[in-house]
């Protein structure tokens, strides 16, 4: 059984970016990409997200923690099923654009 799989769930204009590039650098990882690859959700121990549906990350089992890429948390924190887990939002001058 596979560990510390990290799902990847993107919504939104920012998929279009950010899914070649994690598949493409993430050949080492254990990438799981919502909707469609998530595979045996208690694999999963980290969440790389933005806007992700209200509901998704609580149905995870082990989650360990979140990286939000995008530059506010307001869609995140507003899921009121959202898992008491350490929170990390990436931060990069590119982001207010």
């Amino acid at each position: 059984m596979a560990r510390n799989a990290i799902l990847v769930a993107i919504d939104g204009t920012q998929a279009e970016s950010w899914l070649p590039l994690l598949k493409e650098r993430g050949k080492d990882r254990d990438l799981r990409f919502w909707p469609d690859a998530i595979g045996d959700k208690s694999e999963i121990t980290y969440a790389f997200v933005w806007r992700p549906p209200a509901g998704l990350l609580a149905s995870l089992p082990n989650l360990k923690a979140i990286l939000n890429i995008g530059a506010g948390v307001d869609a995140l924190l507003g899921d009121r099923t959202l898992p008491n887990v350490p929170i990390a939002r990436a931060a990069h001058p590119d982001l207010t654009k």
